[in-house]
C-alpha cells in the first residue's frame, strides 16, 4: 500500500513539476498556397504580373480539326443518295492562376472536351419518281466542359 501511494505521489509531481512542450511550426509547414500538381503542358502563356512571390497568368491550348467526309448509297431501282460532310472537331483547356500568396490564391482549369459541328448536304435521286431531292443540315455534337478549381484565402 505505501509502496502504491509513493509511485501515485512520485508520478504526480513529476506531471506538475514537469516540463511543458510547445508546438513550434517549421518554415517549411507554412504553405501559403495549397499544392496544385499540374500534370498537362500548354501551348500558350500570357502572364499580367510575374515577379518573386506573385504572379497571375493564364495558360491555354487546344486542338482543331476540320475534315470532310462523303457517303453514298444505292438501292436497286429505288434510289441513290449521296451525302457529303464537312466538320470541325475541336477541344481546348484554359488554365488561369492568380497567386498573391499573402492575399489570395486561385487556380483553374476550364476542359472543354472534344465535340464536332457539322455541315452535310444530302442528294437524293429516287428513280422510279425521277426526282431530285437536296437536303442541307447542320449539327452540334453534344458537348461537355469540365471546371476544377482551388482557392485559398
Amino acid at each position: 500500500m505505501v509502496k502504491t501511494l509513493l509511485v501515485f505521489v512520485l508520478g504526480l509531481l513529476v506531471n506538475v513539476l514537469g516540463r511543458k512542450t510547445y508546438l513550434v511550426k517549421s518554415e517549411h509547414n507554412l504553405k501559403i498556397q495549397p499544392a496544385v500538381v499540374q500534370a498537362t503542358t500548354y501551348d500558350c502563356q500570357k502572364c499580367v504580373l510575374k515577379n518573386d512571390n506573385d504572379y497571375v497568368c493564364v495558360d491555354w491550348s487546344g486542338k482543331w480539326e476540320l475534315g470532310w467526309s462523303f457517303y453514298q448509297t444505292q438501292t436497286d431501282d429505288y434510289l441513290y443518295r449521296l451525302r457529303l460532310e464537312l466538320y470541325s472537331k475541336q477541344s481546348a483547356t484554359l488554365h488561369p492562376v492568380f497567386s498573391m500568396p499573402r492575399l489570395y490564391f486561385n487556380d483553374q482549369t476550364i476542359v472543354a472536351n472534344p465535340f464536332k459541328v457539322k455541315f452535310s448536304a444530302d442528294f437524293v435521286f429516287f428513280y422510279e419518281y425521277n426526282y431530285f431531292c437536296v437536303n442541307f443540315y447542320w449539327e452540334l455534337e453534344s458537348y461537355v466542359i469540365n471546371m476544377k478549381m482551388a482557392m485559398k484565402f
